[in-house]
C-alpha cells in the first residue's frame, strides 16, 4: 500500500502499485556481478475526497558489485499519475546506495525536485 499527497489539490492518496521487472545478471572476469532491473509499474489511489487515480510508471535499477568490494546501486523512476478530476502530475525519483570496500555506506535519495507538474483544473 502506497500514500503520497497530489501536489495539484493536496488530496491524500492510497493505493496498490503492482510492479513487474526483468533482471540481467553479469559476472565479469574480475568476479564481480553487475545487475540492471527494469522495472514497470501501475496501479489505482483513490484520494480521501473520492477522486480516483491511476498511476504508470517504468525504473531502472542498476546495481554493481566488483570483486573489490565496492557496492553501488543507483535507481530512477519516473510515473505518470492522472486524476478522475482532470488534474495529472508526474513523479520522478533517484536513489543511490554506495558501500565502499571498509562497509562504510552513504545513501543518497533526490526527488530531482520531486517532478510533480501539476496539468488540468
Amino acid at each position: 500500500m502506497f500514500t503520497l499527497t497530489s501536489p495539484c489539490t493536496g488530496e491524500v492518496l492510497n493505493g496498490l502499485v503492482t510492479f513487474s521487472a526483468v533482471e540481467t545478471l553479469v559476472t565479469d572476469a574480475n568476479g564481480g556481478t553487475h545487475l540492471q532491473v527494469n522495472v514497470t509499474y501501475s496501479g489505482p489511489y483513490t484520494g480521501n475526497a473520492g477522486t480516483t487515480f491511476t498511476e504508470s510508471g517504468k525504473g531502472n535499477i542498476h546495481v554493481n558489485m566488483p570483486s573489490s568490494g565496492v557496492v553501488n546501486d543507483v535507481a530512477i523512476f519516473n510515473s505518470l499519475i492522472t486524476g478522475s478530476d482532470g488534474t495529472s502530475f508526474l513523479a520522478k525519483e533517484r536513489f543511490a546506495f554506495v558501500m565502499n570496500a571498509n562497509g562504510v555506506v552513504r545513501v543518497e535519495r533526490n526527488n530531482i525536485g520531486n517532478e510533480l507538474r501539476c496539468q488540468g483544473r
